[in-house]
């Protein structure tokens, strides 16, 4: 699905440019984001704003509908070695809101 987004994006004008570091070229786009989809969450730093990184998980809610669920910071105050600790947990997260979601949250 990741190429035919960035084919999608692609048509319509192309990525915008927020920074620098803004991944434009739609070739490593979807290299990015088959790396993404293999290892279950993003990390930006930079891309969208500069001095701000983030992490952060997609997951499958009810009615096929596509969520996410993340955190983001100054880059200054979350560091790098956040990265390891930070996805597992949002994966955790993301599939107790799914399952809460899908049953209604418990609600009766």
């Amino acid at each position: 699905r990741a190429a035919e987004y960035v084919d999608e994006i692609t048509a319509s004008g192309g990525v915008p440019t927020y920074t620098s570091r803004t991944i434009t070229d739609p070739d490593t786009l979807r290299e990015q984001l088959t790396t993404i989809s293999k290892q279950g969450h993003a990390i930006s730093d930079g891309e969208a704003a500069l001095g701000v990184r983030s992490v952060g998980v997609a997951f499958e809610g009810p009615y096929d509908y596509t969520h996410g669920l993340g955190v983001f910071g100054y880059s200054h105050d979350v560091s790098a070695a956040l990265d390891q600790d930070v996805p597992g947990v949002l994966q955790d997260a993301a599939a107790d809101v799914a399952a809460a979601a899908t049953t209604g949250g418990g609600q009766s």
